[in-house]
């Protein structure tokens, strides 16, 4: 069905919905060209597989998107639409190529043509002169022209999840360039030249094979996020030491064996993720970090950490999970700051009384360890609002977890619970209580005063059909909690 321009003849902006009169768009009426005061023309979700030469009319146009159509092919007649500014093509699954035309459009000042299946990125785009951002992610480009260089007044180059296993010199004449994201590609090196784009703030280069860094990275000293997870580093320059605007730093899921010591300079971080690594200990020099506010080193080698932990006191987001630690860090109860700790999938045996010095924690998760006991003064975190105990040898709870108030979510599956303390019917604003492959046979009396909107899972207990003097029973927990009650 051709969808008709005719009752729009006057519109300054039109959207071309997938159905028109009760059948499905599949194409354009070629009057589309009457629409003498078109300024903004959006086609989404249709199955159009072209566009009517006479698109090239439309002298006025000013922005197109299309998106989530069968478009194989754009006519080079759309070309001659020489005041488009913001030409937007994503999800067409068929676009394969793009004509050399393209680089007609000398207003142009946006360009997205983010999924699809593109190849080849003409040479002539070099002569977009005005374009301030460029969306190339999610094709199958293999290389960059050289050409994309000429692009000085270029802000934003996204270029993620393609194919590329090199960027051109030309890239460091981008001198305006602010966010450049590569993540997801083949890159094994990075230019020299990528020192020269010093107005960069944000740097993607997540999921590449990068080995190395260039040493000019120490350039880019307006740069706050640089995000190099999952490569093949083992070091870094010592020149990224000079990132003293650097906020956030992704290393994660690399082959780091120890912090470089460029980390250890950067005073301004807040964010560091350090994950999936190699590392066995934190060198004392990390202290200096005492900006830093998030802390990832889950899934490393650490049997223990250092004291020098507890001395970076504005920490409110640490990851341990994963680790070899045998203990509870004692360290970590300097933290008076902190608010998520995350501490599972360790061989932790016991948790100290001293636990209740995170006064401000928000959440603990304590999942798959070799807890058997919590100290009574875990009801002392006052401001606890999920609680994540999975996977351990708990047998019983101490009554005073039913002083957590703001307790919201409490996580107990897979453990060894004969029965839960009556003092848990306290918790009024708990949502969800996850109480699977335990031993239960019924639960306390009291929870009948729990909110009848909690999501409750007792599959994998023995929960009894009828209740007794001292438990609520199948029958009975049904008629309480109505809509979220899981026993298989």
């Amino acid at each position: 069905m051709d969808f008709d321009f005719s009752e729009y003849r006057d519109s300054e902006e039109i959207t071309v919905e997938p159905w028109y009169n009760d059948m499905k768009v599949t194409s354009l009426n070629d009057n589309i060209k009457e629409c003498k005061n078109l300024r903004k023309l959006n086609l989404y979700y249709s199955s159009i597989v072209s566009l009517p030469s006479s698109i090239g009319q439309l002298k006025y146009l000013e922005e197109l998107t299309i998106g989530t159509t069968n478009l194989k092919t754009l006519p080079i007649e759309l070309f001659n639409c020489s005041k488009l500014k913001i030409l937007h093509i994503f999800k067409n699954n068929n676009l394969s190529t793009l004509p050399d035309e393209i680089g007609n459009l000398k207003m142009l000042e946006s360009l997205v043509l983010s999924s699809n299946s593109l190849k080849e990125i003409p040479k002539s785009v070099g002569k977009l002169l005005n374009l301030k951002g460029l969306n190339l992610e999610n094709n199958k480009f293999e290389s960059l022209p050289a050409e994309i260089g000429n692009l000085v007044q270029l802000e934003i180059l996204y270029l993620e999840n393609n194919e590329l296993q090199s960027l051109p010199a030309e890239i460091g004449k981008l001198t305006s360039l602010k966010n450049f994201s590569v993540s997801s590609n083949k890159l094994q090196s990075l230019p020299a030249e990528i020192g020269k784009l010093t107005k960069l703030e944000s740097l993607l280069f997540c999921e590449n094979k990068l080995k190395t860094l260039p040493n000019s990275i120490g350039n880019l000293k307006c740069l706050e996020a640089l995000h190099l997870e999952g490569n093949e580093l083992k070091t870094l320059p010592a020149e990224m030491g000079n990132l003293v605007k650097l906020e956030t730093l992704g290393l994660s899921d690399n082959n780091f064996q120890e912090i470089p010591a460029a980390v250890e300079k950067l005073l301004n971080l807040k964010s560091l993720y350090l994950s999936d690594n190699k590392l066995k200990e934190l060198p004392d020099e990390i202290r200096n970090l005492e900006n830093l506010k998030l802390f990832h080193l889950k899934k490393n080698e650490f049997e223990k950490l250092s004291s020098v932990l507890g001395e970076m006191r504005n920490l409110m987001f640490l990851y341990l999970e994963g680790n070899q630690l045998q203990t509870f860090p004692i360290e970590i109860l300097k933290l008076k700051d902190l608010r998520f700790l995350y501490i599972g999938n360790n061989k932790i045996e016991t948790i100290p009384a001293e636990i209740k010095n995170l006064e401000n924690l928000e959440e603990l998760n304590l999942d798959q360890n070799k807890l058997e006991t919590l100290p009574a003064e875990i009801g002392e975190l006052a401001k606890l609002k999920s609680l994540h105990l999975c996977g351990n040898k708990f047998k019983t709870l101490p009554n005073s977890i039913g002083n957590l108030k703001c307790l919201e979510v409490l996580y107990l599956e897979d453990n060894e619970l004969e029965a839960l303390p009556a003092e848990m019917a306290n918790l009024i604003k708990l949502e969800s209580l996850g109480l699977y492959n335990n031993k239960l046979k019924g639960l306390p009396l009291e929870f009948r005063n729990l909110s009848k909107y909690l999501s409750l899972d007792l599959a994998g207990n023995d929960i009894s059909e009828s209740g007794t003097e001292e438990t609520l029973g199948k029958k009975e927990l049904r008629e309480i909690f109505k809509r979220k009650l899981f026993f298989s």
